[in-house]
C-alpha cells in the first residue's frame, strides 16, 4: 500500500510569509533610505543601503575632522564612515548599528584598515546611545529618526560640536550649511575596503543601487551641517562699557535669537546672533551704538565691545513669557 503524500503546506507557509514580509518591509522604505526605518524594531527593518565613498568623504570635511575630534556614526552599518576619518584623520570614533552581522564586519574592517585602536562598533540602539562623548555626530537615517534625535543632540552635545546628515533633515532645524556632492569617487581605503560593492546574502550588487538614492538619476547627494549653538535663551543682566546696566531678554529656536531691551540703561537691541559659543550683540544704550561680542559659558556671557572694551552679562534665571513673535 502506498504511504500517503506528506503534507508540505505548513513548511512551505513557514518559508513564503516571512520572504514575504521581508519584501513588503523593503517595497514600503522611500527611496535612499537607509536600514532602521522602525526605531522601536530588534533587528533591521529595511535593506542596508551603504553612503557612497564619494559621500563620506565630503561628510567628513564638511565636519572639518580633526584629529582632536571623536565621531560618533548611529546606524553605523559596515563602519566606512568611522573608520575613514580615523584612517584620513587620526580621530577617535564609535558606530552604534542595530545588526549584529554589520557590526562584526565593521570590526574586521576597522582591523584591516589598521585603525581598530581607534574605532569601537558596538550592537546597540541608537537612541539609547550616550552621545555626550561625541563632537561630530555623522547620521544617514529616516527623516523623523532625525527629528526624534534632535532634543537630545541640543541637550547633550557641546556647543560648537557638528552634526552632519546625508540626504535628510532635522524638520525645523535649519542647517547651518547645505551642499550637494557627487556620489562618485572619494577616498579608497587599502585591500579594497569600501570599493563600492558589498555583499547582500548570497549576492552581490552595487552597494549604492540596492536602493536608489533621492538624487540617484544626477549622481548626487545633498549634505547638511549643523553646528551646536550655546543655550543663551532667557533675561541677561548687562555691564556694559564706561559701568551702565541693563536687561535684555533673549528668545532663542535652535542658533536663531531674538532679543529686545527689557530695563535698565539699554534703550533697543537692533539684532543678535550665536555661533557655537560665540555670541554677537547690537544695542543701544544712553544714545550710543555698542557692537558687542564675546562667548557663552553656561549662566554668563564676556566678551569685548568694538572699540576693545570689557562687557559681561549674568542669566538672572526671570522666568519672563516670551516677548517676541517668531515669522511663521
Amino acid at each position: 500500500m502506498r504511504e500517503p503524500r506528506p503534507d508540505r503546506r505548513p513548511a512551505l507557509r513557514r518559508f513564503l510569509l516571512p520572504s514575504l514580509l521581508v519584501l513588503l518591509l523593503a517595497l514600503a522604505a522611500p527611496p535612499g533610505a537607509p536600514a532602521q526605518e522602525d526605531p522601536d524594531a530588534k533587528e533591521p527593518g529595511a535593506p542596508y543601503v551603504p553612503t557612497p565613498m564619494g559621500v563620506v568623504t565630503e561628510m567628513l570635511e564638511l565636519a572639518g575632522i580633526t584629529a582632536r575630534d571623536t565621531v560618533y556614526d548611529l546606524g553605523s552599518g559596515d563602519g566606512r564612515l568611522p573608520i575613514t576619518a580615523a584612517r584620513l584623520y587620526g580621530s577617535r570614533g564609535l558606530g552604534v548599528e542595530l545588526d549584529s552581522g554589520l557590526v562584526a564586519r565593521s570590526r574586521r574592517h576597522a582591523r584591516e584598515a589598521g585603525v581598530d585602536s581607534l574605532v569601537r562598533f558596538v550592537r546597540g540602539d541608537l537612541f539609547e546611545t550616550d552621545i555626550r562623548p561625541a563632537t561630530v555626530l555623522t547620521l544617514y537615517l529616516f527623516p523623523g529618526m532625525n527629528e526624534r534625535l534632535r532634543p537630545r543632540i541640543l541637550r547633550e552635545m557641546e556647543p560648537g560640536n557638528r552634526v552632519v546628515a546625508h540626504d535628510f533633515s532635522m524638520g525645523e532645524w535649519d542647517a547651518d550649511s547645505v551642499v550637494t556632492v557627487r556620489k562618485r569617487g572619494g577616498v579608497q581605503l587599502p585591500d579594497g575596503l569600501f570599493d563600492g560593492r558589498e555583499e547582500f546574502g548570497d549576492r552581490t550588487t552595487a552597494a549604492d543601487t540596492l536602493l536608489p538614492d533621492v538624487d540617484a538619476g544626477t549622481g548626487r547627494a545633498t549634505l547638511y551641517l549643523w553646528v551646536i549653538p550655546a543655550d543663551v535663551g532667557g533675561t541677561w543682566a548687562f555691564r556694559l562699557p564706561g559701568g551702565e546696566s541693563g536687561r535684555v531678554r533673549i528668545d532663542q529656536r535652535f542658533q536663531e535669537l531674538r532679543a529686545a531691551a527689557v530695563g535698565g540703561g539699554i534703550d533697543t537691541v537692533s539684532s543678535a546672533r550665536v555661533h557655537a559659543d560665540s555670541v554677537e550683540i547690537r544695542l543701544v544704550a544712553d544714545g550710543e551704538t555698542l557692537r558687542l561680542r564675546g562667548t557663552v559659558d553656561g549662566e554668563r556671557m564676556q566678551g569685548r565691545s568694538a572699540a576693545g572694551e570689557a562687557w559681561s552679562a549674568r542669566r538672572t534665571g526671570d522666568t519672563d513669557a516670551s516677548i517676541l513673535e517668531w515669522e511663521g
